[in-house]
């Protein structure tokens, strides 16, 4: 078992994680790829790791990122893996406990992954959060149920943490990670989520998933929500060129982030240019009501020169 970990400033945070693992597992790769961090993080997160090595529990890998952002640590670690199978985690986020007992089921398992339902907490109101509840609802055991339960399976479930995944899947497929500023694992686990042969799903979680104030999904910028767009563009290029049926049915489009900074209040110069990012790479804005009533593929470009869409943006 290897465990991977991009890192960039949060050696606090890291470390509730890296009990998490030490508490529970041993005789395992860990990797911790370190983005960028400020030098005093680096000191302190160099220090971190050689206090749990000098343990001698398991083997922890301090690396530097060969990449660029998030997906380019991951990247980093995944192709020195030689494991049989590989974990992701965040560096925010933690196992809840008990959850290598849960892991270790399925070592013998002949699936190429299998999937585990999250949970999450909210650390400003000290609550469980909401995250993780898009996944559990797919995760449900009433949902695999359904016809499309285990191609929901496939194709939503986004982030590449609580699996656990075969490595010879990633590393025969040459499945990676999009070394962009934010959405680097929406295509990564699309492809692996339809090249597994077999998935399973366990109904027991293993993975807390964290939600404050500083991440990439709480803070909104227009060059993040760019880098979004420009993901959806590519899993809609992969879909079309190698899966046109699921193309025709999980055709992403820009509504989602358009609308972020909407609710954001960007400004009118910022929606406008994410507006033109839309248009330069095609993406529909609204797919649903091209499928409901037949429209064309409707253009950002179109959509902004409309009077009412330009009233929009100024309330």
């Amino acid at each position: 078992m290897s465990i991977i970990i991009p890192h960039k400033n949060a050696t606090e945070s890291v470390e509730k994680l890296l009990r998490s693992i030490e508490s529970e597992i041993s005789n395992s790769e860990v990797f911790v790829v370190d983005d960028n961090s400020e030098e005093k993080e680096q000191i302190i997160l160099n220090e971190m790791i050689k206090r749990y090595n000098s343990w001698q529990n398991n083997f922890y890998f301090l690396l530097e990122n060969k990449g660029e952002f998030a997906g380019g640590a991951r990247n980093t670690a995944l192709k020195l893996l030689t494991s049989e199978w590989v974990l992701f985690a965040d560096a925010d986020d933690y196992f809840v406990e008990g959850w290598y007992r849960e892991v270790s089921n399925f070592y013998e398992s002949q699936s190429d992954m299998i999937i585990f339902p999250p949970t999450s907490f909210n650390s400003s109101a000290q609550a469980i959060g909401k995250r993780h509840m898009p996944y559990e609802r797919i995760l449900h055991p009433s949902s695999l149920k359904k016809r499309n339960g285990m191609e929901q399976v496939r194709m939503c479930m986004y982030p590449p943490w609580s699996k656990m995944i075969k490595v010879d899947l990633l590393h025969e497929n040459k499945i990676l990670f999009d070394e962009v500023l934010a959405s680097n694992d929406i295509l990564f686990s699309i492809k692996a989520g339809l090249k597994a042969k077999e998935i399973e799903v366990c109904e027991n979680t293993i993975y807390c998933v964290t939600e404050g104030e500083n991440t990439l999904v709480s803070t909104p910028s227009v060059e993040k929500l760019k880098s979004r767009i420009e993901v959806c563009k590519r899993v809609n290029e992969f879909l079309k060129e190698n899966y046109p049926n699921y193309f025709k049915k999980y055709q992403f489009s820009a509504w989602g982030w358009y609308k972020v900074a909407v609710d954001e209040n960007f400004t009118f110069t910022e929606k406008k240019e994410l507006l033109e990012k839309i248009t330069e790479v095609n993406l529909p804005l609204f797919p649903m009501l091209r499928k409901k009533f037949g429209m064309t593929r409707l253009k950002a470009k179109l959509i902004y020169t409309s009077d009412k869409i330009k009233n929009f943006h100024n309330n």
